[in-house]
């Protein structure tokens, strides 16, 4: 018999080249596979340092507000629910830092008693908190609609900050209590002087300050003089000049008195000041407030 040539099933030369192609496609899969694997390692490393340089943010700043308004807003909408993919949308953009030490004794607690009765009547800190925001900076704040500002009622709504409500309350109750000193008659409501309180009170516990005040023997004035870190009332200031809602409490005694007349007080460079002086029919160079240097 002629010697017959067998070749193993599957192991001929085309067999052989087919052989070459599962493997091909196998490793490119898997090169595929790779690529993506380290894509997304590198994706999740980036996003867990992004992670982390917001949390030592808000560790290192602290909280801007004592509220969720103007606290923090998500960066995506979608991403809502992760608190630490939000930033922070001040409103005045104040954080805890500056030093003040714990006084005993104060301009507004001692000394002459008519220096005293002058800083707490005259104080117009009360009456400078008095806002106008905006509507949709308002909306992104989560704020409630407030009323609309006088000479701008489309666009911009009235608020008060609290801590300026806050100081109308204490001069309140210390007008109250002078009063009552002197056997005057009371030109406060009482009802008014014990919203006041109980306002006060409210944000008290809601502050919750937890700084340890030091002792000495006696227990007498705890903390004097120990430095705690504030908010610079300053800035505060700033902010609300820099959106003045133009309104002055002249008058207070006088309940009927239209709003209109105390909202009329913009600082002397505002834009709404021509528009000011043709509705009370003032002359061209009336200013709201004194010019400093003037007579």
């Amino acid at each position: 018999m002629a010697n017959i040539k067998y070749d193993l099933v599957g192991h001929d030369s085309e067999s052989a080249d087919n052989d070459e192609w599962p493997r091909t496609v196998k490793q490119k899969g898997a090169s595929r596979r790779y690529i993506w694997l380290l894509a997304t390692l590198f994706i999740s490393a980036l996003g867990n340092i992004f992670l982390l340089y917001k949390l030592n943010q808000q560790t290192k700043l602290g909280p801007i507000s004592r509220t969720h308004y103007g606290e923090k807003v998500p960066v995506f909408p979608l991403l809502a629910r992760f608190s630490l993919l939000k930033s922070y949308v001040p409103t005045a953009g104040l954080v805890n830092d500056l030093d003040v030490p714990f006084a005993w004794d104060t301009p507004f607690s001692s000394g002459d008693y008519a220096e005293v009765n002058k800083l707490w009547y005259e104080d117009e800190q009360s009456d400078k908190g008095i806002i106008s925001l905006d509507n949709d900076y308002a909306e992104s704040l989560g704020l409630p609609k407030s009323q609309p500002f006088a000479w701008d009622s489309k666009k911009k709504s009235i608020y008060i900050t609290n801590g300026h409500h806050n100081l109308h309350c204490l001069r309140n109750i210390y007008i109250s209590l002078d009063q009552f000193r002197n056997n005057q008659s009371q030109t406060i409501e009482w009802q008014h002087v014990l919203h006041c309180l109980g306002a006060l009170r409210d944000d008290i516990m809601c502050n919750a300050d937890d700084t340890p005040r030091f002792t000495e023997k006696g227990g007498r004035r705890p903390g004097e003089g120990q430095v705690r870190k504030c908010r610079d009332w300053s800035k505060l200031q700033e902010f609300v000049q820099e959106h003045a809602g133009c309104f002055k409490y002249i008058h207070p005694e006088n309940h009927t008195m239209e709003t209109i007349e105390r909202v009329k007080y913009c600082p002397n460079d505002s834009p709404y000041l021509p528009l000011i002086r043709k509705y009370f029919g003032l002359p061209d160079d009336w200013l709201p407030w004194p010019v400093e240097g003037s007579k």
